[in-house]
């Protein structure tokens, strides 16, 4: 698998940013059956949590300084045509 199918699945996505220990317990159980996405997994996550931290970010930010939508959509669309 590559980073991408990591991150446009709304299951892993759910787990990255809000886990609980059903969702744990899939992906545990996933990597110890696929050992050799592990590196990719952790890429995935990592790009994940990257983009809610500045999603988080912007939403503490003064409204004048906020990213649109539109602009928050182009953001994501360059990220994954980088890591294509």
């Amino acid at each position: 698998m590559v980073v991408e199918n990591f991150i446009l699945n709304e299951c892993f996505c759910q787990w990255v940013i809000q886990p609980d220990a059903a969702s744990d317990l899939f992906w545990q159980k996933w990597q110890a059956k696929y050992p050799h996405t592990q590196a990719t997994i952790e890429r995935a996550r990592s790009i994940i949590l990257q983009i809610k931290q500045q999603i988080d970010d912007d939403e503490d930010k003064d409204e004048s300084l906020k990213v649109s939508q539109s602009e928050k959509e182009t953001i994501w669309q360059h990220i994954i045509t980088k890591i294509k």
